[in-house]
Protein backbone atom coordinates (compact mmCIF):
# COMPACT_ATOMS: atom_id res chain seq x y z
CA UNK A 1 0.00 0.00 0.00
CA UNK A 2 1.36 3.01 -0.91
CA UNK A 3 1.14 6.60 0.70
CA UNK A 4 -2.80 8.38 -0.24
CA UNK A 5 -2.73 11.34 -2.79
CA UNK A 6 -3.79 13.68 -0.38
CA UNK A 7 -0.89 12.55 2.35
CA UNK A 8 2.01 12.93 -0.18
CA UNK A 9 1.76 16.92 -1.43
CA UNK A 10 4.68 18.69 0.60
CA UNK A 11 4.28 20.10 3.68
CA UNK A 12 5.52 22.81 5.92
CA UNK A 13 4.93 23.67 9.55
CA UNK A 14 6.03 26.71 11.76
CA UNK A 15 5.35 28.00 15.11
CA UNK A 16 6.03 31.20 16.11
CA UNK A 17 5.49 32.26 20.41
CA UNK A 18 4.57 35.14 21.48
CA UNK A 19 2.79 37.64 18.17
CA UNK A 20 1.24 40.77 19.82
CA UNK A 21 0.97 42.23 15.65
CA UNK A 22 -0.88 40.01 13.48
CA UNK A 23 1.44 41.78 10.48
CA UNK A 24 3.80 38.93 12.02
CA UNK A 25 1.82 36.47 10.49
CA UNK A 26 1.42 38.10 7.34
CA UNK A 27 5.69 38.21 7.46
CA UNK A 28 6.02 34.59 8.28
CA UNK A 29 3.61 33.91 5.64
CA UNK A 30 5.44 35.61 3.40
CA UNK A 31 8.61 33.24 4.41
CA UNK A 32 6.58 29.73 4.24
CA UNK A 33 4.96 30.41 1.25
CA UNK A 34 6.67 32.56 -1.34
CA UNK A 35 10.03 31.89 0.34
CA UNK A 36 10.18 28.50 0.62
CA UNK A 37 6.76 27.10 -0.66
CA UNK A 38 6.90 27.45 -4.02
CA UNK A 39 3.93 30.43 -3.45
CA UNK A 40 4.33 33.84 -5.42
CA UNK A 41 3.16 36.96 -4.09
CA UNK A 42 0.29 38.76 -6.32
CA UNK A 43 0.21 42.00 -4.29
CA UNK A 44 2.11 43.34 -1.57
CA UNK A 45 4.91 41.65 0.46
CA UNK A 46 6.76 40.64 3.37
CA UNK A 47 5.88 43.19 5.84
CA UNK A 48 3.21 44.79 3.72
CA UNK A 49 -0.92 44.62 4.36
CA UNK A 50 -2.44 43.51 2.56
CA UNK A 51 -0.67 41.14 1.29
CA UNK A 52 -1.75 38.27 -1.27
CA UNK A 53 -0.09 35.10 -1.67
CA UNK A 54 -1.02 32.64 -4.90
CA UNK A 55 -0.77 28.85 -4.26
CA UNK A 56 1.52 26.68 -7.23
CA UNK A 57 -0.44 25.95 -10.48
CA UNK A 58 -1.62 21.83 -9.91
CA UNK A 59 -1.24 19.83 -12.87
CA UNK A 60 -4.12 21.29 -14.96
CA UNK A 61 -3.22 24.95 -13.87
CA UNK A 62 -5.30 25.59 -11.27
CA UNK A 63 -4.52 27.60 -8.29
CA UNK A 64 -5.81 29.94 -5.35
CA UNK A 65 -5.12 33.17 -4.08
CA UNK A 66 -5.37 34.11 -0.23
CA UNK A 67 -5.26 37.72 0.73
CA UNK A 68 -4.40 38.46 4.28
CA UNK A 69 -5.03 42.12 5.55
CA UNK A 70 -4.03 43.64 9.27
CA UNK A 71 -7.32 44.99 10.52
CA UNK A 72 -5.52 45.81 13.71
CA UNK A 73 -2.62 44.72 15.83
CA UNK A 74 -4.40 41.80 16.89
CA UNK A 75 -6.84 40.67 14.47
CA UNK A 76 -6.20 39.49 10.76
CA UNK A 77 -8.74 39.09 7.72
CA UNK A 78 -8.44 36.83 5.16
CA UNK A 79 -10.07 36.22 1.22
CA UNK A 80 -9.78 33.05 -0.77
CA UNK A 81 -10.75 33.23 -4.04
CA UNK A 82 -10.65 30.55 -6.54
CA UNK A 83 -8.58 30.02 -10.05
CA UNK A 84 -11.58 32.05 -11.73
CA UNK A 85 -11.25 34.59 -9.23
CA UNK A 86 -14.64 34.11 -7.43
CA UNK A 87 -14.70 34.44 -3.67
CA UNK A 88 -14.81 30.81 -1.66
CA UNK A 89 -15.13 32.40 1.50
CA UNK A 90 -18.30 33.97 0.76
CA UNK A 91 -18.25 37.00 2.98
CA UNK A 92 -16.27 40.05 2.86
CA UNK A 93 -13.74 38.56 4.58
CA UNK A 94 -12.98 36.11 7.57
CA UNK A 95 -11.29 37.53 10.59
CA UNK A 96 -9.16 36.14 13.12
CA UNK A 97 -7.92 37.35 16.53
CA UNK A 98 -4.88 37.15 18.41
CA UNK A 99 -4.12 38.06 22.14
CA UNK A 100 -3.36 41.62 23.51
CA UNK A 101 -0.44 40.49 25.27
CA UNK A 102 0.71 37.72 22.54
CA UNK A 103 -0.32 34.43 21.22
CA UNK A 104 1.66 31.62 19.80
CA UNK A 105 0.84 30.78 16.27
CA UNK A 106 1.03 27.81 14.15
CA UNK A 107 1.36 27.79 10.12
CA UNK A 108 0.22 24.44 8.24
CA UNK A 109 1.50 25.06 4.18
CA UNK A 110 1.08 22.92 1.17
CA UNK A 111 1.02 24.13 -2.11
CA UNK A 112 -2.78 22.82 -1.68
CA UNK A 113 -3.80 23.55 2.25
CA UNK A 114 -3.51 26.90 4.56
CA UNK A 115 -4.03 26.48 8.01
CA UNK A 116 -3.59 29.14 10.79
CA UNK A 117 -4.10 28.45 14.60
CA UNK A 118 -4.06 30.65 17.12
CA UNK A 119 -3.52 29.57 20.58
CA UNK A 120 -5.75 31.15 23.00
CA UNK A 121 -8.07 30.87 25.84
CA UNK A 122 -10.58 29.56 23.16
CA UNK A 123 -8.56 28.74 20.37
CA UNK A 124 -9.29 30.06 16.81
CA UNK A 125 -8.23 28.69 13.56
CA UNK A 126 -8.58 29.53 9.82
CA UNK A 127 -8.19 27.28 7.28
CA UNK A 128 -8.71 26.35 3.09
CA UNK A 129 -7.66 24.47 0.54
CA UNK A 130 -7.79 22.93 -3.29
CA UNK A 131 -8.89 18.95 -2.26
CA UNK A 132 -7.49 15.87 -3.80
CA UNK A 133 -10.57 14.25 -5.88
CA UNK A 134 -8.07 10.92 -6.43
CA UNK A 135 -9.59 8.33 -7.74
CA UNK A 136 -11.68 10.70 -10.29
CA UNK A 137 -9.59 12.92 -12.82
CA UNK A 138 -8.71 16.57 -11.52
CA UNK A 139 -10.71 17.89 -14.63
CA UNK A 140 -14.07 16.18 -13.82
CA UNK A 141 -16.51 17.46 -12.77
CA UNK A 142 -14.59 20.64 -11.57
CA UNK A 143 -12.55 21.18 -8.76
CA UNK A 144 -12.98 21.92 -5.49
CA UNK A 145 -12.03 24.55 -3.15
CA UNK A 146 -13.24 24.94 0.22
CA UNK A 147 -12.73 27.66 3.49
CA UNK A 148 -13.64 27.65 6.97
CA UNK A 149 -16.71 29.07 8.05
CA UNK A 150 -14.50 30.76 10.97
CA UNK A 151 -13.93 31.81 13.50
CA UNK A 152 -14.95 35.08 13.08
CA UNK A 153 -17.18 37.11 10.49
CA UNK A 154 -16.41 40.12 8.81
CA UNK A 155 -17.48 42.05 11.97
CA UNK A 156 -15.24 40.46 14.19
CA UNK A 157 -18.13 38.44 15.97
CA UNK A 158 -16.94 34.85 16.91
CA UNK A 159 -19.09 32.33 14.72
CA UNK A 160 -20.96 29.93 16.42
CA UNK A 161 -20.58 27.60 13.35
CA UNK A 162 -16.85 27.44 13.46
CA UNK A 163 -16.86 23.66 13.74
CA UNK A 164 -14.04 22.23 11.70
CA UNK A 165 -17.13 20.49 9.74
CA UNK A 166 -18.40 23.60 8.68
CA UNK A 167 -17.17 25.06 4.96
CA UNK A 168 -17.77 26.91 2.43
CA UNK A 169 -17.78 24.90 -0.96
CA UNK A 170 -19.41 25.09 -3.97
CA UNK A 171 -21.83 22.51 -4.14
CA UNK A 172 -22.77 20.37 -7.35
CA UNK A 173 -24.65 22.79 -10.26
CA UNK A 174 -24.38 25.90 -7.45
CA UNK A 175 -22.54 28.52 -9.93
CA UNK A 176 -21.63 30.14 -5.45
CA UNK A 177 -19.78 29.37 -2.57
CA UNK A 178 -21.84 28.51 0.58
CA UNK A 179 -21.31 27.96 3.92
CA UNK A 180 -22.93 24.54 4.62
CA UNK A 181 -22.27 21.37 7.30
CA UNK A 182 -20.05 19.85 4.70
CA UNK A 183 -18.27 17.29 6.58
CA UNK A 184 -15.81 14.07 6.78
CA UNK A 185 -17.62 11.01 6.02
CA UNK A 186 -18.61 9.61 9.53
CA UNK A 187 -17.47 5.88 8.97
CA UNK A 188 -16.67 4.65 12.47
CA UNK A 189 -18.99 4.61 15.70
CA UNK A 190 -21.56 6.86 16.56
CA UNK A 191 -21.18 10.34 17.94
CA UNK A 192 -21.51 9.43 22.17
CA UNK A 193 -18.71 6.96 21.96
CA UNK A 194 -14.76 7.48 21.41
CA UNK A 195 -13.40 6.44 18.11
CA UNK A 196 -11.35 3.03 18.58
CA UNK A 197 -10.73 -0.14 16.84
CA UNK A 198 -10.92 -3.42 18.73
CA UNK A 199 -7.33 -3.17 20.29
CA UNK A 200 -8.14 0.41 21.73
CA UNK A 201 -6.35 2.09 19.49
CA UNK A 202 -8.03 5.80 18.34
CA UNK A 203 -9.43 6.07 14.99
CA UNK A 204 -8.55 8.82 12.31
CA UNK A 205 -10.38 9.42 8.80
CA UNK A 206 -9.31 12.16 6.21
CA UNK A 207 -11.31 15.38 5.53
CA UNK A 208 -13.70 14.16 2.91
CA UNK A 209 -15.57 16.64 1.63
CA UNK A 210 -19.38 16.83 0.94
CA UNK A 211 -21.88 18.66 -0.97
CA UNK A 212 -24.34 18.60 2.01
CA UNK A 213 -26.08 16.11 0.13
CA UNK A 214 -24.09 12.86 0.10
CA UNK A 215 -21.84 13.33 -2.81
CA UNK A 216 -17.69 12.74 -2.12
CA UNK A 217 -16.38 16.08 -2.78
CA UNK A 218 -12.47 15.41 -2.20
CA UNK A 219 -10.21 15.24 0.70
CA UNK A 220 -9.27 18.25 2.07
CA UNK A 221 -4.27 17.80 1.97
CA UNK A 222 -2.38 16.97 5.09
CA UNK A 223 -5.44 16.88 7.03
CA UNK A 224 -6.93 14.31 9.31
CA UNK A 225 -10.03 14.00 11.55
CA UNK A 226 -9.42 12.97 14.98
CA UNK A 227 -10.98 11.91 18.39
CA UNK A 228 -12.18 14.64 20.44
CA UNK A 229 -10.52 13.20 23.55
CA UNK A 230 -7.31 14.44 22.28
CA UNK A 231 -6.51 18.42 23.59
CA UNK A 232 -6.08 21.41 21.29
CA UNK A 233 -2.37 21.33 20.25
CA UNK A 234 -1.95 17.65 21.04
CA UNK A 235 0.28 15.62 18.55
CA UNK A 236 -0.73 12.49 17.32
CA UNK A 237 1.17 9.82 15.11
CA UNK A 238 -0.70 8.39 12.11
CA UNK A 239 -0.03 5.62 9.95
CA UNK A 240 0.22 6.68 5.81
CA UNK A 241 0.53 3.46 4.87
CA UNK A 242 2.09 0.29 6.04
CA UNK A 243 5.31 1.96 6.68
CA UNK A 244 5.31 5.59 7.24
CA UNK A 245 3.45 7.80 10.06
CA UNK A 246 3.04 11.08 9.88
CA UNK A 247 2.28 13.62 13.11
CA UNK A 248 -0.47 15.82 13.14
CA UNK A 249 -1.24 18.23 15.59
CA UNK A 250 -4.77 19.36 17.01
CA UNK A 251 -5.96 22.77 15.96
CA UNK A 252 -8.73 25.14 17.28
CA UNK A 253 -11.72 24.49 15.51
CA UNK A 254 -14.71 23.36 17.17
CA UNK A 255 -15.63 20.12 17.90
CA UNK A 256 -17.69 18.32 15.68
CA UNK A 257 -19.69 14.97 16.53
CA UNK A 258 -16.92 13.55 18.85
CA UNK A 259 -14.18 14.56 16.50
CA UNK A 260 -11.52 17.68 15.78
CA UNK A 261 -9.42 18.55 12.91
CA UNK A 262 -5.74 17.88 12.58
CA UNK A 263 -3.05 19.63 10.62
CA UNK A 264 0.46 17.58 9.37
CA UNK A 265 3.21 19.19 10.85
CA UNK A 266 5.85 16.68 10.43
Amino acid sequence: MSIPTYLSSTFRYKETLAVVDVQTIINDLYVELVTNGGWTCTVGGSGQTPTTFKSPARADGLFLTIQCTRTSATRIAYVVRDHNGMLVNNQTDTRQDIDVAGSTVHYFTGPFHFCVNTERATPECFYCGLADQTPEPISIPRPTYFASYGPRDTSGTWVVNGYWSYLYIMSMGATSYVGNASRAILRACTDSFLRKTMSGALLCEPLELTDGAGIFMGRAYQAMIVDSSLAFAAEATIPLDDNNTGVFKVVGCIVTSNTKLAFRKA
